[in-house]
């Protein structure tokens, strides 16, 4: 699904030694930028049926995968520098915005309103999952950044389609 969706190519390895090769995958570069804003729905539903079918701990394995990609896809900072919160922040909201979730940021810089998919077909704890995905996904930017932010709660489905994420200061530092 990833390969028809043009996210990943597929390739067969290149094997010197005895056995079957393996199929190989790689992501496409700016493959989820790009995409439609149905994009990230997709991602959702493959993410959770695969869960759903593969693992022991959904919302442990969810976590992971959420704070991984969020180190991942944010741009890091040159070492032993703080983020000012007010970068930070922006930097959040622009890479919710690339993926679709179409952020907006409350006056008071404290939550985050985003669009929210339930899953199309049901996958045991999806909204759970996938709330905790998502938080971990923000917390994995935010500690990335170094900003002395942190994503303390993501509240799921506070409207049909809408989470809301709540960002606060770790440290009394300025807004910056």
């Amino acid at each position: 699904m990833l390969v028809d969706a043009g996210l990943v190519t597929s390739h067969i390895e290149d094997r010197t030694t005895p056995g079957r090769p393996g199929r190989l995958y790689e992501a496409v570069a700016g493959a989820l930028a790009a995409s439609d804003s149905t994009g990230y729905r997709l991602l959702a539903e493959m993410l959770a049926s695969h869960l759903a079918g593969t693992s022991t701990d959904v919302t442990q394995d969810a976590i992971t995968a959420g704070r991984a990609w969020g180190t991942y896809l944010v741009e890091r900072p040159p070492p032993f520098t703080t983020t000012p919160i007010g970068r930070a922040r922006a930097e959040v909201i622009g890479l919710l915005d690339r993926l679709g979730f179409q952020p907006e940021l409350s006056g008071d810089g404290t939550r985050i309103m985003c669009v929210a998919a339930r899953s199309s077909t049901s996958h045991g704890d999806t909204p759970t999952s996938c709330a905790r995905c998502t938080s971990a996904f923000l917390q994995g930017a935010l500690a990335t950044l170094g900003a002395p932010l942190q994503a303390r709660e993501l509240e799921p489905f506070v409207q049909p389609s809408q989470c809301v994420a709540h960002i606060t200061a770790t440290t009394p530092a300025h807004a910056g």
